[in-house]
This record gives C-alpha cells, sequence and structure tokens, in this order.
C-alpha cells in the first residue's frame, strides 16, 4: 500500500488525469502505448487497471473511502 499526501492542486490533477485516461480508452491494454503500458503495469508487475477498476480508483478518491479493491 501507498500512502501519498497530495496537495488540493495536485489532488484534482491527478484525479483529472484518471478521468482523462479513462475517456481516452485507457482501460484496455490494447490501447496503450509501451511507455503507458510500462507504467500501468509497473514494468509488467501487476496487472493494470481496467475501466471498472480506473472508475472504481475515481470514487474513493472523490468520497475518501479507504477500502481497498482486488488488483
Amino acid at each position: 500500500m501507498l500512502i501519498l499526501r497530495v496537495a488540493d492542486q495536485e489532488f484534482h490533477t491527478i484525479l483529472a488525469a484518471l478521468r482523462f485516461y479513462q475517456g481516452r480508452g485507457q482501460g484496455e491494454p490494447v490501447n496503450h502505448t509501451d511507455a503507458i503500458q510500462d507504467i500501468a503495469t509497473s514494468g509488467r508487475e501487476v496487472v493494470p487497471l481496467d475501466a471498472a477498476g480506473i472508475d472504481n480508483l475515481c470514487e474513493r478518491l472523490n468520497t475518501g473511502h479507504e477500502e481497498e479493491t482486488d488488483g
């Protein structure tokens, strides 16, 4: 688990970037560039979030809900 403290401006930029990523179909690995695939998988160490996982993460960030999901 990673705990990251960010300023409000940083938080909203992260949330906007996630929604942009989701809106561009990046929940589908076939849409990733090699660089994005490397980041999203931590060098192929983890499975990247799908569209539902991105949505769940955004909801958790928006609500401050700390329940972890599988993945």
